[in-house]
């Protein structure tokens, strides 16, 4: 680890364990530089995104634990600014992207660097698959609800993320086997997603055998799919 990176961990461990009753430990890897890194950039993104709109985390709680839609908050004359949204996306990106190479891949390879397009084809795939619905079932309004609330889940994950990967740096408190600490937000979000779609879904009217159908063959089955062409060896251990 570099110098000027080294003496700033160390005057950070210093602080948090004069002011707490915790005591942090750094782990010293060929990696530790990049998990530096990688935290420092997540937060100067955060910090960026909460310099450009003051409410910016009070607007994602809203929309997040409180379910106001897009118009809920348009009424009340707030919104979220692109800009600050694009930069939560890249944080959470950058965050579970660490996970996603500590855990699953070294980049080493081609192929390895190609597992770090997952987040971003993710991202594409349900804007083509939510653009195709909303316009079979003429139900515009309603599938862009659930982009924004989609959206609002990955930047809050992105928040939780970025604190796994500060304590992950301290070996001791997250075991070597970290599949839980990156996949639970996972399945949260996507729980979170699927169930405020559906009550989207029925205050609009669609029949509940649609809403099941669009959620299982478009986005689960897709996903299942997904991970055991890039991940056999961990979704065979997975499904024993």
């Amino acid at each position: 680890m570099s110098l000027p990176v080294q003496l700033f961990v160390n005057q950070l461990i210093t602080q948090i364990n004069q002011t707490t009753s915790l005591f942090f430990e750094p782990r010293e890897t060929q990696h530790s530089l990049w998990v530096i890194l990688i935290f420092l950039g997540c937060a100067a993104l955060i910090a960026l995104a909460r310099l450009i709109q003051r409410n910016v985390f009070i607007l994602l709680a809203k929309s997040t634990f409180l379910f106001q839609t897009t118009e809920d908050l348009s009424k009340d004359g707030e919104s979220l600014s692109p800009i600050a949204s694009i930069l939560l996306i890249v944080q959470f990106y950058l965050a579970f992207s660490y996970f996603l190479v500590d855990k699953f891949v070294g980049l080493d390879s081609i192929e390895d660097w190609i597992v770090l397009a997952i987040v971003p084809g993710y991202f594409l795939y349900l804007f083509i698959i939510n653009w195709l619905t909303s316009s079979l079932l003429n139900q515009s309004a309603l599938f862009r609800e659930i982009r924004n609330y989609s959206v609002v889940l990955f930047q809050g994950m992105g928040l939780l993320y970025i604190v796994l990967v500060f304590i992950d740096y301290f070996e001791h408190f997250i075991p070597e086997e970290k599949t839980m600490f990156m996949l639970l937000p996972v399945v949260i979000l996507l729980i979170a997603r699927f169930l405020r779609g559906s009550v989207l879904a029925w205050q609009n009217r669609v029949p509940w055998y649609y809403i099941i159908l669009y959620f299982w063959t478009l986005e689960i089955l897709p996903v299942l799919v997904a991970a055991k062409l890039l991940f056999p060896d961990w979704f065979r251990e997975w499904i024993a």
